[in-house]
């Protein structure tokens, strides 16, 4: 049996901050014969632990983006901060929770630098370095995220890091991917 992930419709980025809705977990293991149009278009995340949001479960397809960010693994990087803890997104108006920028001299899929999460200290920042710990694999477009700590900080379990990102990460539209 091949296990097949579902995409019913267009999954707007944002719809004046509300999330899209979560599919559950069982949706994305159901065979494509299976499944039906239970995605619901539009509901609150659910709190931790979130269903959706798992790490590595079924084998990730390979993109653009994923062979970009694995590259960063395990390795320092700097970033350049240019959404800073606190700031609002310019077309969404939700508030970041984490410093969120990219690594320079990078070409990520959508023509930009590759994006990063830097989830280090709650306070604005302009530049950051750390430690790639992991990637934020959407499913529904090839606009990958790296998971960077401060160096010294113990690393995250996986519900910290979901945690972390929530703000902008719809919970079962992405996996963790660590090293």
């Amino acid at each position: 049996m091949v296990l097949e992930r579902a995409y019913t419709g267009h999954l707007p980025p944002c719809q004046g901050g509300a999330p899209v809705a979560p599919p559950d977990i069982l949706t994305f293991l159901q065979p494509a014969s299976a499944r039906n149009a239970r995605l619901h278009p539009r509901i609150a995340c659910p709190s931790l632990p979130y269903p959706g949001a798992m790490t590595d479960p079924v084998p990730l397809e390979d993109s653009e983006s994923l062979r970009l960010a694995r590259l960063f693994l395990d390795a320092t990087v700097d970033l350049v901060i240019d959404r800073p803890y606190g700031s609002h997104h310019p077309r969404c108006g939700f508030r970041y929770l984490a410093n969120y920028g990219y690594v320079p001299l990078t070409r990520a899929p959508d023509g930009q630098e590759l994006d990063a999460y830097f989830l280090g200290p709650a306070e604005p920042m302009v530049f950051a370095r750390g430690r790639c710990v992991g990637i934020i694999h959407r499913f529904y477009d090839d606009d990958d995220k790296l998971l960077i700590v401060p160096s010294a900080d113990p690393v995250l379990d996986d519900a910290a890091i979901h945690q972390a990102v929530a703000f902008q990460e719809t919970p079962g539209h992405y996996v963790l991917v660590r090293s």
